[in-house]
């Protein structure tokens, strides 16, 4: 063998290699609004056609109400890592790393706290009396969220009770319990 032909060899490789460590890929499109209407399923909703998207696709008032004595139960966002900026009010935000190490920090107005990709976090209006509000964004187009409590016991076939049992260290009774107040 020859060595350009060794060195073409080890190029292809390396380029594979790199294309396949890519996180995220390009969007083919400019923007995605999801056709919640269309009867097709591809890995979530289908993307509407561009010609039909209007200018209220892209607004909401979803930040108008904020909430007292409000909170976002532990989640993870299996692809992505997540920024929160505190608005209005104090959170107290927090993680827990893969050794079970619990990292909290409470956010007052104009804090920001980075929720490592993958790891279980939380958000918590820490005043029962006054609003919080928070905006956060996550470095995937596709993060994904999986809550944690809904994924052990909600799933689709259910986890056995035995396991949850051991896992939780809880009664067969707590499991039916946790299960119809989660909704399953």
């Amino acid at each position: 063998m020859n060595i350009s032909f060794l060195f073409l060899q080890l190029f292809l490789g390396l380029t594979l290699l790199l294309g396949l460590a890519k996180p995220n890929p390009d969007p083919l499109q400019d923007y995605c609004i999801a056709d919640t209407k269309s009867p097709l399923f591809l890995n979530g909703a289908p993307c509407l056609n561009p010609s039909l998207a209007l200018s209220s696709h892209f607004t909401t008032s979803a930040l108008a109400k904020p909430v007292a004595n409000g909170f976002v139960p532990p989640h993870s966002h299996p692809r992505a890592s997540k920024v929160i900026i505190c608005l209005q009010g104090v959170l107290l935000v927090g993680f827990v790393d893969t050794s079970n190490r619990l990292f909290t920090q409470q956010l007052g107005v104009g804090d920001s706290f980075v929720f490592p990709r993958g790891l279980i976090h939380f958000l918590y209006n820490m005043d029962s009396r006054n609003p919080a509000l928070a905006i956060s964004g996550l470095s995937s187009q596709n993060p994904d969220a999986q809550i944690a409590s809904r994924v052990a016991f909600v799933s689709n076939p259910s986890i056995p009770d035995a396991i949850l049992e051991k896992a939780f260290q809880i009664s067969n009774k707590d499991v039916a319990k946790i299960r119809k107040n989660l909704g399953g």
